[in-house]
């Protein structure tokens, strides 16, 4: 007969030998997409199980707290990673000592990801409406000194108000101001909405290299609250997610202010952007927006 059963914090502290294993043989993965499906595939869940407990995952140096219950925390503890291929953008577009901004930065892939970018001389806005992210935002940036990121415990909308964040379990990534029927909801927060441009002006931001929106259906809200007053700043860059490309006001948008457009579609090894005359433009869900006025050798760094 065992002794007392073990909690099951004493149990997951106990993996921890295995779980630093598994993520040393998943971070070898070569591949540009898919590391959500493989950090929450079967195998990764008995090597690794799923835990509501925060751990320190490492980002490129810096260190994030990322419960195992989550795509995304799993992903940035196993693979270091989500989405490569934006990476890849990242990676090419922002230099050290840039100005870039992250709507929806959730559990904080991106925002490190562009901090390492930046360096300690560049400047990362990151705005996150969820009181449960922003504590861990908080926690990363205590962890890393000098880490060159600003909270702004906000939602980014066309105009100041207040809003409900509705946010399902499993994947805080995908809380959002719209309502998602199909859905379960998790938490409903009461959230403050403010228009990019007004917080630009209040931080003395005239240039951005890169904008970064991620918000679940809600970023022609964000763009129209960017582009309000009589000059506006125009990010040379903007990466965004839209998953009605077809119909998407996001797009109209844009090219009425001067941005080219370029779908960003998922590709097992070679990341590359294509153009709307592609038939593989509206498969895709992530696009890159380049400004007319933006550097040239942004464009050649993204091939186009």
């Amino acid at each position: 007969m065992s002794g007392n059963p073990q909690t099951p914090a004493e149990t997951f502290a106990k993996s921890a030998p295995l779980r630093s294993a598994t993520r040393w043989f998943f971070r070898k993965s070569p591949f540009a997409s898919g590391y959500g499906a493989v950090a929450c595939s079967r195998v990764a869940k008995v090597l690794c199980p799923p835990s509501a407990d925060l751990v320190w995952a490492d980002i490129r140096g810096i260190r994030c707290p990322v419960p195992l219950n989550d795509l995304v925390g799993r992903s940035m503890y196993l693979m270091g990673d989500l989405d490569p291929k934006l990476t890849w953008v990242i990676d090419r577009v922002l230099s050290p000592g840039d100005t870039a901004l992250d709507a929806g930065a959730n559990l904080g892939l991106m925002t490190a990801l562009i901090a390492s970018r930046v360096g300690e001389h560049g400047r990362v806005l990151a705005f996150e409406p969820s009181p449960l992210m922003q504590e861990r935002l908080r926690r990363m940036k205590a962890a890393n000194p000098g880490i060159p990121v600003e909270l702004f415990p906000v939602a980014l909308g066309r105009a100041q108000g207040e809003s409900e964040l509705r946010v399902p379990p499993g994947n805080a990534g995908q809380a959002s101001l719209l309502d998602h029927p199909d859905r379960p909801v998790e938490h409903v927060f009461k959230v403050r909405v403010e228009p990019l441009s007004a917080i630009l002006e209040q931080c003395g931001i005239t240039e951005v290299r890169l904008l970064k929106i991620d918000v679940e259906g809600f970023e022609s809200e964000v763009l129209t609250g960017l582009f309000t007053g009589p000059s506006p700043v125009m990010p040379q860059v903007i990466l965004f997610e839209e998953n009605r490309p077809r119909t998407a006001t996001t797009f109209s948008i844009l090219k009425a202010k001067g941005y080219d457009l370029f779908a960003l579609p998922r590709r097992l090894i070679r990341v590359a952007l294509i153009g709307q005359g592609d038939p593989g433009f509206v498969r895709a869900h992530d696009f890159v927006a380049i400004h007319h006025q933006a550097p040239a050798d942004i464009r050649a760094r993204l091939g186009v």
